[in-house]
């Protein structure tokens, strides 16, 4: 998998999440390949204006298309957009653009392109939160009431609500998930 990485008004450094992300991937048993590179020129500018209001062509349509290969093949290309300082309004379009009013931080749409607008403090822990759902990973929290789900038997994975910046484990379901996104 490639996982194509967007920033914008955000100086916060991939190393980290890159290393993070790949550590926990490969806690799942196997060497799962995944490759990092940031988006090109063409894309940048979709999302700029995208994210600016220039234009409303939906952002996951378009990045699906272009990550097609020349017969249309799915070239395991996910996207993550990593936005620092958001506004509330930006925040609010980006719920009601998801429809995920509890999305505080961040989203994973179609387990193809994570948001990512989590305080600089939360934000790894969230890029690797949301991350986890492109290999089709499902929340350890109940949606309505936000609690933990009986399946997960890690207090500290990393796939519940609501976890501090320093929980960067995953539980067993989760583990089992990943392992399945490849077989």
């Amino acid at each position: 998998m490639k996982i194509v990485i967007y920033q914008q008004m955000s100086d916060r450094g991939f190393d980290m999440y890159q290393t993070v992300f790949a550590e926990l991937v490969a806690q799942c048993g196997s060497h799962f390949p995944i490759e990092f590179e940031a988006a090109d020129s063409t894309e940048a500018n979709f999302l700029d204006g995208w994210l600016e209001g220039r234009h409303d062509e939906d952002p996951l349509l378009y990045l699906f298309e272009s990550s097609l290969g020349p017969n249309g093949e799915d070239l395991a290309t996910r996207y993550v957009i990593d936005i620092d300082g958001v506004s509330s309004d930006l925040k609010n379009k980006f719920k009601e653009y998801a429809n995920l009013p509890h999305a505080e931080w961040g989203f994973c749409h179609s387990s193809f392109l994570v948001v990512n607008y989590a305080p600089h403090s939360s934000s790894i822990l969230n890029l690797v939160h949301e991350s986890l759902h492109l290999f089709g990973v499902g929340d350890c929290y109940d949606e309505l009431s936000l609690q933990p789900k009986s399946n997960c038997n890690n207090s500290n994975c990393v796939m519940r609500y609501g976890q501090k910046p320093v929980s960067l484990e995953i539980c067993d379901s989760v583990r089992e998930q990943v392992v399945s996104f490849y077989e």
